[in-house]
C-alpha cells in the first residue's frame, strides 16, 4: 500500500494538493475510528491537510464551522446526527461546500439522498487498493471544482 501512495502522491491529478500546491485541507466525519484513521492515513499521505475529524454527523457541523474546509468526506450511518442531516445542514450554512459521501455499498438508496441534499458525489467502502486512484481522483476534482 505504501508503494501505491507513494506513486499516487506524486501524482497531480491523485495528490492533495491544489493547483497552486498547497494542501488541500479536508474534514473526515466517519463514525469508525479504524475507518477513520485508515482516511487520515491515506489522506496525509497524499499531501491533504486534515483540518478535522467527526465520529458523527453533530460534531461534523461543528467542526466545519470551525475549520470551513475546502472538502469533506461523510459517512452516511452515524450516530446522533447522520450523515444525510449532515449534509443539508451543512449546505444551509454554506451551499458551495463541497462534500463527498463515503459509505457502504448497502447504502445505495441514501446515497441518492444524500446527492439530492447537496453531496458532490460518493465513493463506495471500504475503499479497495485497486480503485484507491479513482477514489482520490474524485476527492480531488469536487475539491479544486
Amino acid at each position: 500500500m505504501k508503494e501505491l501512495l507513494e506513486e499516487l502522491k506524486a501524482e497531480p491529478e491523485a495528490n492533495g494538493l491544489d493547483e497552486q500546491g498547497n494542501p488541500i485541507s479536508i474534514l473526515i466525519a466517519e463514525d469508525e475510528e479504524y475507518n477513520r484513521e485508515l482516511l487520515v492515513y491515506i489522506f496525509e499521505f497524499v499531501g491533504y491537510k486534515i483540518v478535522g475529524q467527526a465520529k458523527n454527523g453533530r460534531e461534523a457541523l461543528e467542526l466545519f464551522e470551525s475549520t470551513k474546509p475546502d472538502l469533506i468526506t461523510m459517512d452516511i450511518n452515524m450516530p446522533e446526527v447522520d450523515g444525510i442531516e449532515a449534509i443539508k445542514e451543512i449546505m444551509k450554512i454554506n451551499p458551495d461546500a463541497k462534500i463527498m459521501v463515503l459509505s457502504a455499498l448497502s447504502y445505495m438508496v441514501l446515497l441518492k439522498d444524500a446527492m439530492e441534499k447537496g453531496a458532490r458525489g460518493f465513493i463506495t467502502k471500504p475503499i479497495q487498493a485497486g480503485s484507491l486512484r479513482d477514489s482520490l481522483i474524485k476527492l480531488k476534482k469536487v475539491a479544486v471544482a
